[in-house]
């Protein structure tokens, strides 16, 4: 396995910023080391306030600044050709202040009141442990366009005790 920042690894348009098709263009290299899964860091509109893409705008989206949703198919469709697998980072419970859930949630409509965890649970389990939300929608739709696996970040936050 190998991990890949992608803004720094492989510039495709000359705009100083790695991207999709730079990714694409060196996928042989991967094969020829023996490597068989990419692990890239996160690709999702950002404001990147830390230029980290963790500030998550919208978790069914690419930032353009890496490429196209038609760039990351692209990118897909090619490792697969080479049978290489590839895994996303993913931060659950997680996104930055701009993400349309997040401020439907400040302002409390439905259904985006139970999206994060702002004072109450949403439930209570049999063992009186609080009920966090369910974001599974997104791990299908990642899985749908080819993604292999998930990189689990934060994962002492999911859920506040």
């Amino acid at each position: 396995m190998y991990q890949v920042y992608l803004p720094s690894f492989m510039d495709s348009d000359g705009d100083g910023y790695g991207d999709f098709k730079g990714l694409a263009s060196k996928l042989d290299h991967f094969v020829e080391l023996g490597i068989e899964t990419i692990l890239i860091t996160p690709h999702y509109p950002s404001p990147n306030m830390r230029f980290a893409g963790y500030d998550i705008k919208d978790y069914f989206g690419v930032n353009q600044l890496l490429g196209s949703m038609q760039d990351f198919d692209e990118l897909i469709k090619e490792m697969n050709k080479r049978g290489l697998k590839l895994i996303i980072d993913i931060v659950m419970n997680h996104s930055g202040n701009k993400h349309p859930w997040f401020i439907k949630s400040v302002h409390r409509e439905d259904p985006y009141t139970d999206y994060y965890i702002w004072q109450n649970a949403k439930g209570y389990d049999n063992r009186g442990n609080p009920i966090p939300p369910n974001n599974w929608k997104i791990f299908k739709f990642w899985s749908d366009k080819g993604v292999a696996g998930f990189r689990l970040d934060a994962v002492e936050y999911y859920c506040r005790r």
